[in-house]
Order: structure tokens, then C-alpha cells, then sequence
């Protein structure tokens, strides 16, 4: 068998192999940029206490509801 030699693609000698750069997360406080989503949601949540959805995760004062039973 005589092997099949595939003619050049000129249009495809110039693009490259890799795959395209994924935007990194962007902090919209801060600016800062995470690559994947699991470490922007943990700066989110420990740099900002904001969840995912956009939550803030302050919570009241803890003593706010004590002592007003006598």
C-alpha cells in the first residue's frame, strides 16, 4: 500500500495548537484574578464574606437579640 500523503493547509500552519486562554475571574471589589472559579468563590467568601449569588454573609451582632426576657 502506498501511503496517502495529505497536502499542506496552508491555513493552518499559522494557527496555533493550544487552546485559547481562559479570562481569569475578576474580583469587582478588588480587582483581584483568580483562573478558576473555586478560588475566586473563596476569595469572595473570605476576603469580602460575599457568597457566589452575591450575598453578603455579615451577619447581625450575635448579642443583638439577648437579654430583653426578664
Amino acid at each position: 500500500m502506498a501511503s496517502a500523503e495529505q497536502p499542506s493547509n496552508p491555513d493552518k500552519k499559522d494557527k496555533a495548537t493550544q487552546a485559547p486562554e481562559i479570562p481569569p475571574y475578576m474580583c469587582f471589589l478588588c480587582g483581584h484574578k483568580s483562573m478558576q472559579l473555586s478560588n475566586h468563590r473563596r476569595h469572595m467568601l473570605v476576603h469580602h464574606e460575599i457568597t457566589g449569588d452575591g450575598v453578603s454573609m455579615v451577619r447581625p451582632d450575635a448579642d443583638a437579640g439577648h437579654g430583653e426576657h426578664q
